[in-house]
């Protein structure tokens, strides 16, 4: 293990998805004792670090492997509700204003995408990637958008290079425009919710 994320050697992340099982557990010895808002409080506690945890790095993984993780987020969202183990889950998710995990990830992806755009990420990430305007002179209303780079495979396209320059250019101007950290995170949460 580094640094909490499990590295296998092909980087299929199958390891690490695997290792994301614990706090379902709590969540439903808990429900017998303790209403919604303290279950969407454990939630955010036992299982949603862990969902968020380098989800930019794993989380365009193999479905396969993902399902899993969907599967044991759906149990808690259940557990929270106190909704019967088939219910569907697309209406209790809008009912408590949790993000499944695929918005999970775009969450962080965009966040990821403000801090690049705002130059608070490590220098590391500097040069990691290009607007529209470093690519050619025109002046047109997309020069400030990110350059996607050039991909040829599916798997390229998981990339955060190539996925995050695309969800940052798919966003709405007024959550671009966003000034202050913790209103983009209200703004981002809002639009993803409205999309899952």
């Amino acid at each position: 293990i580094f640094v909490g994320v499990i590295i296998d050697e092909n980087i299929s992340w199958k390891s690490h998805i695997y290792n994301i099982s614990r706090g379902i557990g709590i969540l439903k010895k808990a429900r017998k004792y303790l209403n919604r808002n303290v279950l969407c409080n454990l939630y955010y506690t036992f299982l949603y670090p862990y969902f968020t945890y380098c989800i930019h790095v794993w989380g365009n993984a193999c479905q396969s492997y993902i399902s899993k993780l969907v599967k044991l987020q759906k149990r808690a969202i259940r557990i929270i509700t106190f909704s019967r183990y088939n219910s569907h889950t697309a209406i209790l998710f809008q009912t408590l204003r949790i993000l499944n995990l695929s918005n999970i990830a775009r969450y962080v992806v965009i966040q990821f995408m403000y801090r690049f755009k705002g130059s608070t990420l490590p220098c590391i990430f500097s040069d990691m990637f290009t607007y529209n305007r470093d690519v050619h002179d025109h002046h047109t209303r997309s020069s400030s958008k990110f350059h996607p780079p050039c991909v040829k495979t599916e798997r390229s396209k998981k990339s955060i290079r190539y996925h995050g320059a695309v969800l940052w250019n798919e966003l709405c101007d007024h959550i671009k425009e966003s000034t202050a950290p913790h209103s983009i995170k209200l703004n981002i949460k809002k639009y993803l919710l409205s999309c899952q």
